[in-house]
């Protein structure tokens, strides 16, 4: 197998792992979100001042939940464009800086 045959077939495989996950996003979000009246209960029962950690917490797995989005889009478009480029790296960003916020509490 060439390098470059090599390169599709990993390139392929990739493309196939973001599309699987971007899949299954909306399956996991639903239920989140369904559970979130339950968690929130339940820590304030536990952790009565823990509300700012908890929305730092939603604002973390939103940014997770768009740019794992963005990437499957970007993916299912069968693009390697700059534009869908931009947009999952945006989106790491947005997770990044989420992330960082939610530690500073």
């Amino acid at each position: 197998m060439s390098l470059a045959s090599k390169i599709v077939a990993d390139a392929k495989a990739f493309k196939a792992e973001i599309l699987k996950i971007a899949g299954a996003v909306p399956a996991v979000a639903a239920k989140i979100t369904a559970e979130t009246p339950e968690v929130e209960s339940l820590v304030a029962l536990a952790f009565p001042n823990a509300a700012p950690v908890e929305a730092a917490a939603t604002n973390v797995v939103n940014a997770v939940e768009a740019a794992v989005t963005s990437a499957g889009t970007a993916a299912s478009s069968n693009g390697l464009s700059a534009a869908s480029d931009k947009g999952v790296i945006a989106a790491i960003e947005a997770v990044e800086a989420a992330v960082k916020a939610a530690l500073k509490l």
